[in-house]
Formats: structure tokens, C-alpha cells, sequence
């Protein structure tokens, strides 16, 4: 869909997404409506519109900033009707983890199920409980939007390779992250200092564009030594090996390097 979106338009991409939908409203008439909210609007919608964006402008910071703004939208309205979703987090997660741990018991696994409640009792006396309830929403915000931001790079990557050869790298290695996003982060950081909640799930989503810009330094590194493909596999078996605390290396590489060049633009 965001192929045809990209080589013929937003009309066309639009008629191949009421296919795509098919499938969800399935699901949906079965009784899945999650399903159907995460395969029409993050899965399909979202995927149609940022095409549709990187279509008109030719500009990744564009589908940024787009993407981002429908990030914060979606959390907002959450937020709005759901007030205490951070609860509601917690309250989900903690049943989760006693109906695995009933698993563990009833399999037999009781060296399982004493590892599980000792991570889960860490977990609760360092207050790391709380705050993963309180940037829950964030993540799975964050997540569909990775997901729709691969989908739409494999698209952009796949025309690129059938009608303009080296125009993906181009465009990708062109991107900056633009000073609204920096500016927003900032916002939020004073939003973590003032106690506000809803800045809790802001920040994951926010992070993505730092995130990607890291993983951008992690490329333009490779193109200057003899063997690219040498840094990127270490780089990337890296990043998966040392979950999750590579992802906030990528993320403060992104910024580090976000901030030297608003340095430099604003000299």
C-alpha cells in the first residue's frame, strides 16, 4: 500500500488501503475492536497518510514531524477519556504477571515462577512498576509508529532501488531532526519536572526521532571505513544484545548530535 501510495498517489494508495482494512473489519465483527483500532489506524491509516506526506514534500523530516504531532494527538485523547490510564496500566500489568505466574505454577515450573516473583517484587520496591504504568501508553504509541516507519522506509527503499537508484540513502542521510521536535522535548522535560502525567507518555514517542537520528550516525559512521558492513552488523547485534539500555545510547547519540548541529545552523 505504501508502495503505490508513493509511485502513484494518495488516491490510489487510499483504494488499495479499503483492502487492507478488510481483514480488521473482520476481526472486528468477531469482537477484536483493539484489533481493529491498531490494523485501520496505525497499521493502515497512518501508513497511507505519511506516504501520502513523504509524497508531496520529499522530506523525512516532514513525515516526522507529522507522525510525531499524531503520536501526541492519539495520547491526548487518550488522556482525555481514559484520565486514569496510568492505573488502568498498572492494574493490566499487574494481573498479567499473577496469571503467568499461575502458568508457571500449574506447568510445574516453580524455579520459573520464583525467578518471576522475585524480577516482580524488584520491580515494585524500585518504583519501576509505576513508572513503566505511567509510559505504557507512550510505548505502545511508539511502537505502531516504529512499525509504520519501517513499513514506509521498505517502501521508499524499494522504489528508490526500481526507479532512483541511491535516492533513498540520500534522502536519509539529509535528515535533520527540526527544531520544533527539540523544542517539544524540551517542553516535555519541563512537563517531568512539573509533575505533569501526560508528559510521561510523550517522552517514548518523542524519542523515536532521536532514536532514528542515532541509528543514522550509526550508518553515516560506516560509510567511512573500508568495511561498512563490518560496523553495522556489530552495530546492530549491539543494539540487541544490550536491550534496552542500547536504545538509550542511540537516543542520547541523537540528541548529542541533534544539538551540535542546532549549534552550528544557529551560528
Amino acid at each position: 500500500m505504501a508502495l503505490v501510495t508513493l509511485r502513484q498517489g494518495s488516491k490510489a494508495g487510499f483504494m488499495v488501503l479499503l483492502w487492507v482494512m478488510l481483514p480488521a473489519l473482520v476481526f472486528g465483527y468477531l469482537g477484536h475492536p483493539w484489533m481493529v483500532l491498531f490494523d485501520a489506524f496505525a497499521g493502515g491509516f497512518v501508513l497511507w497518510l505519511l506516504a501520502s506526506v513523504l509524497r508531496s514534500t520529499e522530506s523525512w523530516v516532514r513525515v516526522a514531524q507529522v507522525g510525531i504531532a499524531l503520536g501526541v494527538v492519539l495520547i491526548a485523547l487518550l488522556h482525555v477519556f481514559h484520565p486514569d490510564i496510568a492505573q488502568w496500566w498498572l492494574t493490566t500489568l499487574t494481573r498479567e504477571y499473577h496469571q503467568q505466574l499461575l502458568a508457571f505454577q500449574h506447568d510445574g515450573s516453580v524455579s520459573q515462577a520464583n525467578e518471576l516473583g522475585k524480577l516482580f517484587k524488584a520491580f515494585q520496591a524500585s518504583g519501576l512498576l509505576v513508572y513503566t504504568a505511567k509510559m505504557s501508553t507512550g510505548f505502545s504509541v511508539n511502537m505502531a509508529l516504529s512499525s509504520v516507519v519501517v513499513n514506509l522506509m521498505l517502501a521508499r527503499w524499494w522504489q528508490a532501488l526500481l526507479f532512483n537508484p541511491g535516492g533513498f540513502r540520500r534522502e536519509l542521510f539529509a535528515f535533520q531532526v527540526p527544531y520544533s521536535l527539540m523544542f517539544s522535548l524540551m517542553l516535555c522535560g519541563v512537563g517531568l519536572w512539573m509533575k505533569v502525567h501526560f508528559a510521561w507518555d510523550i517522552m517514548p514517542v518523542l524519542s523515536l526521532v532521536f532514536l532514528f537520528a542515532g541509528l543514522l550516525l550509526l550508518h553515516k559512521g560506516a560509510q567511512k571505513i573500508r568495511y561498512p558492513w563490518l560496523l553495522l552488523v556489530s552495530g546492530y547485534v549491539g543494539v540487541f544484545v544490550l536491550l534496552p539500555y542500547s536504545l538509550l545510547a542511540l537516543v542520547l547519540m541523537g540528541l548529542g548530535d541533534t544539538l551540535k548541529q542546532t549549534i552550528m545552523r544557529s551560528k
